[in-house]
């Protein structure tokens, strides 16, 4: 633990996931963090989100761990490319900063909007959190 008493971390991972094709569609579908980063089981969990995004709730929590990723624009590029399958996005204030180290909070935020979130959500630990959602009238996806 760091003085300021945030959390470091060390992996050593392999991560596989079989080819799903689901047999009923969830309500809702959430996923994030190694998921969705770490070839070759990300690109199973990316067909899953194209199968289920028009017919469940997706939520995605990237929980960045820059460790665990290639390079920031290589880690930004497979974020941004899930934005677009999914409605709630949730990053922690660390996460904001580390994909968007020039945005502001609210900068982030109109920004998932843009990429097609319907609710995006930045928490702030104990400081609570900032969420935002669409303008009436604004493009979103369905």
């Amino acid at each position: 633990m760091a003085a300021d008493g945030s959390a470091s971390y060390e992996f050593d991972i392999a991560w596989q996931l079989a080819p799903v094709a689901p047999a009923m569609i969830p309500k809702v579908l959430h996923t994030g963090s190694i998921a969705t980063f770490l070839a070759p089981g990300a690109a199973t969990v990316r067909t899953l989100l194209e199968q289920c995004h028009q017919s469940c709730l997706v939520t995605y929590d990237p929980n960045i761990r820059p460790a665990l990723l290639g390079s920031h624009s290589e880690a930004q590029s497979v974020f941004e490319d899930l934005l677009p399958l999914t409605d709630v996005v949730k990053l922690s204030d660390e996460d904001a900063h580390w994909l968007y180290p020039a945005f502001s909070p609210d900068e982030v935020l109109s920004h998932l909007l843009e990429q097609g979130a319907r609710l995006a959500v930045i928490t702030k630990g104990a400081e609570g959190a900032l969420l935002a959602t669409p303008m009436p009238g604004s493009a979103s996806h369905p």
